[in-house]
């Protein structure tokens, strides 16, 4: 899905007059909304060393886990100003997850963290970062494309204080919405499929 195709059809649909560089910011904004209320998620798996410490693999942010297993049992979460306490559990700090108890080798360890999407560049970052700025590939399945499409349309909307027609659009996007939290929970059910990282390198 590209930046063009996007800028395009919400043109074609609704002529505007803004910017492309308040629309870039208004996609961002809407891709960043998605992301978060669809809980794009993905997980990573390495084998256990016998550790309680592991280096955080370099794809996964801190802030970003959602879940640690060990052979598919769920860990409970504590903050790094919660003392130990009995049962299985997981801290995160900067650059290590620490699971207590230390899992055995030959253990399973899973991470689940929720995806950020990559910021779509305005036309001057591009041309900066030598990338084609209309043919920047937009960090979501085209299967959310109709949704990106209709936030910015309920933005301009919006911003023209046209609030009948952001209602309309409102309706469409939140039937879309619903409808893709559904899909997501059937197809991953609890949680995504993982992929391997051999040793936890990060």
């Amino acid at each position: 899905m590209k930046l063009c195709d996007i800028l395009e059809d919400v043109n074609v649909r609704m002529p505007h007059g803004f910017e492309e560089n308040r629309l870039i910011m208004w996609l961002n904004t809407a891709l960043r909304e998605i992301y978060k209320v669809i809980s794009l998620r993905e997980g990573i798996r390495f084998p256990a060393t016998g550790q309680m410490l592991y280096p955080m693999p370099s794809a996964v942010q801190c802030d970003l886990i959602s879940a640690i297993t060990v052979d598919g049992r769920a860990l409970t979460k504590k903050r790094m100003d919660e003392d130990a306490c009995p049962g299985s559990w997981f801290k995160v700090t900067e650059g290590f997850i620490g699971i207590y108890p230390p899992p055995g080798r030959g253990k399973t360890i899973s991470v689940w963290y929720f995806k950020k999407p990559e910021r779509i560049l305005t036309a001057a970052e591009a041309m900066d970062a030598g990338v084609s700025y209309p043919d920047q590939e937009i960090d979501l399945d085209e299967d959310y494309g109709e949704m990106l499409r209709l936030a910015l349309l309920i933005t301009i909307a919006e911003a023209r204080e046209d609030i009948a027609l952001a209602n309309n659009y409102k309706l469409s996007y939140n039937m879309l919405l619903q409808r893709a939290r559904q899909e997501r929970y059937e197809k991953d059910g609890k949680y995504p499929v993982t992929k391997d990282v051999r040793g936890g390198k990060r």
